[in-house]
């Protein structure tokens, strides 16, 4: 909430919840507070859960991805290796 107020401070305008990504790669921190704040998330696999992904911080191992989301409870909608 306090960052959507940020926004709207910095824009002077309201931002739409919709029109947020949440980007993170703390899967308890970042990536759960976007998911449950109902936010667009991408979560960079390459971080701080990259050894329970697989060596490959570019290609995380789809399979160990979905039980790793499943396991953690969480729904970001977007995953990506790393961010350039």
């Amino acid at each position: 909430e306090r960052s959507l107020e940020v926004l709207e401070e910095v824009s002077g305008r309201a931002i739409a919840p919709e029109r947020v990504l949440a980007i993170g790669d703390g899967p308890a921190t970042d990536v759960k507070g976007g998911c449950d704040f109902g936010l667009d998330t991408l979560f960079v696999t390459g971080g701080l859960a990259l050894g329970e992904l697989g060596d490959d911080p570019e290609r995380p191992d789809p399979e160990k991805l979905a039980a790793y989301l499943d396991r953690e409870a969480l729904t970001p909608r977007y995953a990506i290796g790393r961010l350039r």
